[in-house]
This record gives structure tokens, sequence and C-alpha cells, in this order.
């Protein structure tokens, strides 16, 4: 589908036309970025038991003490790949409009209304952080924040396959290339 960066009428010929990504190829984005959290967890949990010297037998004479030092240093590790995954992430976004799953789909997060980069503040504070306040503010209803979830995530079918968290911060998601 072709669509005119500066609104969703007729193309003009005089601009260049992009095309928007795909409902499929923002979901397999997603799932690539979900699928790389849970490998960097996974790692960062095994080397973590290596560090920590940790086996089977450990399991089997259960030494407290030992047993708090290993977490101590699983839960670190952990936290500091998770973080370092999601640094990586944000900065990506902040500069390219993409996440590592997007690049791999050749999607890229742009200004619904000019098709620029559409700035950190509106990707990083917008898109991401204000849409994950709303879920976990509604979280305290049971189901309401899965609820909300699931509504924003079907909008990848409308025709402008825009979210509500696009809608949120003004965006939408293009193909590269």
């Amino acid at each position: 589908m072709a669509y005119r960066p500066y609104d969703s009428g007729e193309m003009a010929s005089e601009e260049p036309a992009t095309e928007l990504a795909s409902p499929w190829a923002r979901l397999a984005a997603w799932i690539i970025d979900g699928l790389l959290y849970f490998a960097v967890i996974v790692v960062a949990l095994f080397i973590g038991f290596a560090i920590a010297g940790v086996g089977l037998s450990d399991l089997i004479d259960f030494d407290l003490e030992f047993f708090l030092g290993a977490l101590a240093i699983v839960v670190a590790l952990v936290l500091l790949a998770f973080l370092s995954l999601f640094i990586v992430q944000l900065v990506l976004l902040a500069t390219r409009g993409q996440t590592i799953g997007k690049i791999a789909m050749k999607v890229r997060i742009v200004d619904a209304k000019t098709g620029a980069h559409p700035g950190w503040a509106r990707l990083i504070l917008l898109r991401t952080i204000v849409n994950s306040i709303i879920i976990s503010v509604l979280n305290v209803l049971p189901g309401a924040g899965g609820a909300y979830f699931l509504v924003d995530s079907l909008f990848i079918f409308r025709a402008d396959h825009r979210t509500i968290h696009d809608f949120i911060a003004g965006t939408r998601v293009d193909r590269v290339g």
C-alpha cells in the first residue's frame, strides 16, 4: 500500500511515496525483540550459575548462605544483561526509529504526517513509557491491562496499521528500502 507522507489521502506525484509496514512485519519485529530479550536472559542465567558455581549437587545439599550469594550473582548478571539490551534498544529507537527486531524486518517508526524521524521524546516518552504507564494503571482492574494490550495490538489490522500507541505519539511504522 502506497502512503503519502503528509496525509492519508491520494498520493501526489511530486512527493515520494513510502509504504506502510504490514501488520505481519510489525508482529515479527515484536517477536524478534521479545525472543532477543529471552535469549539474553537465558544466557545470563547460565553464565551467572556458572560463575556462582551452582550445580545439581548444590540443590540436593542446600546451603542457604551459598544459595543467597549465588542468587545475588545471578540476579545482578541478569539485570545487567537486560539493562544493557534495553539501553541498546532505546538508543536505536531514539536515533533510527528502530529496534533490533525492526531493523531485521526492515521497518521504521516515523512521524505520521511527515514521514520524518519523530524524535526521541515521542518515541521513548510517548510511544513507550506513556503506553506502559497506561497498561500498568489499567492492571489495577483484573484483566484491564491485558485487554488494552490486546486492543492496542489489534489496531495494526486497521487500514492505516496504526496502533493506539501510534496515535498517542503521532507515529506510524513504514517499510525501509
